[in-house]
């Protein structure tokens, strides 16, 4: 089956990585950045070095811009705990929509909430 998705958008069979480091929170959607940052600062706080793109799930629908979101961020190292975090050896998502975005991901995410909400 042939799916049509955005300009920029990718529908892809499996995404997976190894050693990632997972945080699940639910925030306004205007607290994206701070979320992010804090969450990157806790691994590094902890010793840990990205191996990869970080990634995050949107796991609701984001009524009054409120999202549970989950961070996801493969790591170098075979093991780290942080608190509130979990770790994976490996991780696994089949079935992906996705898109990158290398800059303003905070007013990105607004729009991209809102065209969710639109589905």
């Amino acid at each position: 089956m042939d799916y049509i998705v955005a300009e920029g958008v990718t529908n892809e069979a499996i995404f997976e990585a190894r050693y990632v480091i997972r945080k699940r929170k639910t925030f306004h959607v205007s607290q994206m950045r701070a979320e992010l940052d804090a969450f990157m600062a806790a691994v590094e706080a902890a010793g840990g070095h990205p191996a990869g793109p970080l990634v995050y799930s949107l796991n609701n629908v984001p009524y009054e811009g409120e999202m549970a979101i989950e961070f996801f961020l493969p790591l170098e190292e075979d093991y780290i705990e942080i608190e509130g975090m979990r770790f994976s050896s490996y991780f696994e998502l089949n079935n992906v929509i996705m898109i990158s975005l290398d800059h303003d991901y905070e007013e990105l995410t607004k729009k991209l909430m809102l065209a969710y909400c639109g589905l």
